[in-house]
């Protein structure tokens, strides 16, 4: 019995690069698509970060369903409270593709939406009516040193 190698010509080579380019061009392609998407929706909400959870994202659009859309506020002022982190979150969107590119998510459907509001100590204070306000752990909990090492 013999053994053959397997061996690639250079018309294999070549068929593997442009299969590699190929894929780099639509992965690439597909991730400028989806960027677009999170800048419209961010530049309709100043001074918010949005991302939109989705590879492949022209998938999600053809499917018409999106994994997850969040969108986060930070140091955002909120009137009556003050300063606060926001961020509104929802879960398997149901939206048409075209409105997906377009960064429109207004009347889409969501199995889930969660909302989230951080006050910071000072904001919190305010709320509370004391400008005193004093927030700490009753334990240490400040990063030390790492113990030293033992070297034998």
């Amino acid at each position: 019995m013999s053994s053959r190698r397997l061996t690639l010509d250079r018309r294999h080579w070549v068929a593997l690069a442009l299969a590699a380019g190929l894929a780099l061009i639509v992965v690439a392609a597909d991730t400028v698509l989806a960027s677009r998407a999170e800048h419209r929706v961010a530049q309709r909400y100043s001074g918010t970060e949005v991302y939109i959870a989705s590879f492949p994202f022209t998938t999600s659009l053809l499917l018409g369903s999106i994994p997850r859309v969040s969108v986060t506020a930070l140091d955002a002022p909120v009137e009556g409270i003050g300063i606060a982190n926001a961020t509104s979150e929802a879960v398997d969107v149901s939206v048409a593709g075209a409105k997906a590119i377009r960064g429109d998510f207004a009347g889409a459907k969501a199995a889930t939406l969660r909302r989230q509001v951080r006050l910071d100590g000072v904001a919190f204070g305010e709320l509370l009516g004391m400008t005193d306000l004093d927030i700490a752990n009753p334990y240490d909990i400040s990063p030390g040193e790492a113990p030293p090492a033992k070297y034998a």
